[in-house]
C-alpha cells in the first residue's frame, strides 16, 4: 500500500523521540494530513510501541483509501457514515477487484474499486485477530477525533447490559487466562461494544476462524530430520530450525539472541543458551575498566552507542536499540516479542545479581547437535569473513575471549555476500521458510510456529510430561496454551487399548514385544549428537554396570533411602 493513489507514508527521524521514526502521512490531495498527523503525534507521545503505532497507521489510511475508493473525495452522507466501517471490514474480509471471494449480487460493489485487497477470508490465523485489530484503532481515532476535534463518530460503541448468564460465560472464559479473576468485580453490569453492523461482521469472522480448531498443527515429526539434514543447506538455518523445534522459540525470537548470549554447554552437552526480555532483560558489559550490569536498552545506549561511534550517522547500525524498539524500514531490523513466562524453577544466581534463565531443550540430543553446529557457524560466519578471508574478531574483556567483531552483538547474521554481517531480518526468515518448504514439498500453510508446535507435541505425546511442566518450558502465561498440545492421538489411542486388552487377558508379559521400550522416542542419526552428550551417556552405563554389582541388601537399602 506504500504505493497506494489516495495516500503516502514518508517515513523521519524525529529527534523528540529519540531518534524513532515518524510516519508522516500524505494524503490524496499531496499535502500532510493534518488531524492523522497530529494523531500519530498523540500515539508516539503516549509511547505506543512501533507495532502498535503501525498497526494504527495502517488502519487508518486503509480506511481513508477506502473511502476515496468508493465514494471520491466528496463529503460523505450520514447513512455512508453510519455503514462506513462495516463496509470497510467487509472489503478486507472478503477482498476488492479480481481478488474479492464473494460472487453475490449485494457485494457487486467490491469488485470495482480499485484497491486490489486480498481477502483475510482464507487466513484461519489472521481473519478475526486484524479484523478486531482494524476495528480497535479506528474505534480509538474515532474517539480521540470527536474529543480534540468535535466531530461525530464514525464508528459509536454502546453500552449493553449484561444478564446474569452474560456475566457467567465471561467469568467461564477469564478462568483459562485471567489470574487476576478475584479481582474482577463480580456484579459489573455493562459492557462497551461495537454498533451491530461492526459486531455482526467481527463476530462472523471470529466464528469463520474457530472453525475446525483445537489441535495445533505441528511440523511432520517424520520428516524432521530431513528438514534439518537435507532441506537446510547451510549451517546457520540448520540453528534456525532447531532452536525453534528443539526449544520451542517463536520465529522473531532467534532474532534477539545476542552472540554471548550463547554461555557454552551443561553436563549432558547440551547448548546454554541465555533467554531474556530484549529490552528489560538483564545483561553486565564492561565500562571503562570495571564490570556493570543493567538492561540490554541500557546496554545498546551506554555500549554500542560507543563502540558504534565512527560509523556514519545514517547508517542503521549507527544507532543501536532494541529490536522491538526499531522500524521495520531501517533495513527491516525490527523484530517483534510476544513474551515468555518465566517459572520461578528455572531461575538461579551463578555470582551474578539478578537471574538467568535458560533455553529448555526437548531432546538433549538436539541440544548437543545445536552446540556442535554453533561452533561451525561461529567460525565459520562470526568471527571470519568467508567471501574477503578476513578475521573478524575482538576480545571480549569481560570473559577474556574472542567473539565477533561485527559492530552489533546479535547471533543471526545474513551470510549472504550482497548483505554478510547485517542482522537477519523477519523478511529474509520468511524468504528462507519458503525455500525450505518448497524443497520438502510440505504443506504451505505450516508455518515456522509449525516448529513450536513439534516441541508442544513431543513433550505430551512423546515423553508425556504433566501439562504444568509443559507450560513452564514453552512459557505459557496461561494453562489454556498448553492445554491445546494434550489431544488423543491415534497412535496413544491404540497403545492404549492395546496395553489395556493384554492386561484383561493378563498377558502383560507381552507388552514389551507389542509396545517395545523407548518406541515413542524417535530415531535421530548418530551425528545429532557430541562428544560431551557420548560421554554423559557413558558416564550413565557405568554408573548402571556399578550398580548392578552391588550385592542386593545393598541396592535395597540405597532404594529405601531414595524413597
Amino acid at each position: 500500500m506504500q504505493g497506494s493513489p489516495w495516500y503516502q507514508i514518508v517515513w523521519i527521524y524525529d529527534s523528540n523521540f529519540e531518534g524513532r521514526e515518524f510516519p508522516l502521512v500524505y494524503l490524496a490531495n499531496g499535502r500532510p494530513g493534518y488531524v492523522i498527523n497530529q494523531y500519530i503525534y498523540d500515539l508516539m507521545k503516549r509511547e505506543f510501541s512501533h507495532s502498535k503505532l503501525e498497526l494504527h497507521v495502517r488502519a487508518l489510511c486503509h480506511l481513508y483509501a477506502f473511502t476515496c475508493a468508493k465514494y471520491g473525495l466528496r463529503p460523505l452522507t450520514d447513512e455512508e457514515s453510519a455503514w462506513l466501517v462495516a463496509d470497510f471490514l467487509d472489503a478486507k474480509q472478503f477482498g476488492t477487484d479480481a481478488q474479492c471471494s464473494r460472487r453475490a449480487k449485494r457485494f457487486e460493489w467490491l469488485h470495482n474499486l480499485g484497491l486490489h485487497w486480498e481477502p483475510l477470508l482464507f487466513s484461519k490465523r489472521k481473519q478475526g485477530s486484524t479484523l478486531r485489530g482494524y476495528a480497535d484503532a479506528i474505534t480509538e481515532f474515532d474517539k480521540w477525533q470527536h474529543v480534540h476535534h468535535g466531530a461525530n463518530r464514525l464508528s459509536p460503541t454502546e453500552t449493553h447490559f449484561m444478564s446474569a448468564w452474560e456475566r457467567f460465560q465471561d467469568f467461564k472464559k477469564r478462568k483459562d487466562w485471567d489470574m487476576l479473576l478475584h479481582l474482577v468485580k463480580s456484579h459489573k453490569g455493562t459492557v462497551e461494544q461495537y454498533q451491530s453492523a461492526v459486531r455482526e461482521r467481527l463476530d462472523a469472522a471470529e466464528k469463520r476462524r474457530g472453525k475446525g480448531g483445537g489441535v495445533k498443527k505441528s511440523f511432520p515429526p517424520s520428516r524432521i530430520v530431513e528438514l534439518v539434514d537435507e532441506a537446510a543447506t547451510n549451517v546457520r538455518d540448520k540453528l534456525l530450525i532447531l532452536m525453534m523445534l528443539g526449544g520451542s522459540l517463536r520465529r522473531a525470537e532467534p532474532l534477539h539472541v545476542f552472540h554471548f548470549d550463547v554461555e557454552g554447554m551443561d553436563g549432558m552437552g547440551q547448548a546454554m543458551i541465555r533467554l531474556a526480555d530484549p529490552e528489560h532483560g538483564m545483561i553486565e558489559w564492561m565500562e571503562d575498566g570495571k564490570q556493570v550490569s543493567g538492561t540490554r536498552s541500557e546496554y545498546f545506549k551506554r555500549y554500542w552507542e560507543k563502540q558504534n561511534s565512527d560509523i556514519p550517522e545514517t547508517h542503521p547500525l549507527r544507532y543501536l536499540a532494541p529490536r522491538t524498539e526499531m522500524g521495520r524500514r531501517n533495513q527491516g531490523m525490527h523484530a517483534g516479542f510476544k513474551g515468555m513466562t518465566y517459572s520461578g524453577g528455572e531461575q538461579f544466581l551463578d555470582g551474578r545479581d539478578y537471574d538467568i534463565h535458560y533455553m529448555w531443550w526437548c531432546d538433549p540430543r538436539i541440544g548437543a547437535y545445536w552446540y556442535e553446529l554453533f561452533l561451525e557457524y561461529e567460525e565459520t560466519y562470526l568471527k571470519n569473513n568467508p567471501y574477503t578471508g578476513e578475521r573478524n574478531v575482538r576480545k571480549n574483556p569481560l570473559t577474556g575471549e574472542f567473539e565477533s567483531g561485527l559492530p552489533h552483538p546479535w547471533l543471526f547474521i545474513k551470510i549472504d555476500p550482497e548483505g554478510y554481517g547485517e542482522p537477519l531480518t523477519v523478511t529474509a526468515l520468511k524468504a528462507i521458510w519458503r525455500r525450505l518448504k518448497r524443497k520438502l514439498g510440505v504443506d504451505h500453510r505450516l508455518g515456522w510456529h509449525s516448529l513450536r508446535h513439534y516441541f508442544g507435541y513431543y513433550c505430551a505425546s512423546i515423553l508425556q510430561l504433566p501439562m504444568e511442566t509443559v507450560q513452564v518450558l514453552m512459557h505459557h502465561a496461561q494453562p489454556s496454551s498448553t492445554n491445546v498440545y494434550y489431544h488423543l492421538s491415534n497412535g496413544s489411542v491404540r497403545e492404549s487399548i492395546t496395553t489395556a486388552q493384554l492386561k484383561a487377558a493378563g498377558r502383560e508379559d507381552l507388552l514389551p514385544y507389542v509396545i517395545p521400550k523407548g518406541s515413542r522416542v524417535p530415531k535421530l542419526p548418530d551425528h545429532w549428537s557430541n562428544d560431551y552428550y557420548k560421554l554423559y551417556l557413558q558416564q550413565i552405563e557405568l554408573k548402571k554396570a556399578f550398580h548392578e554389582e552391588l550385592p542386593a541388601v545393598v541396592k535395597q537399602a540405597l532404594e529405601d533411602k531414595s524413597e
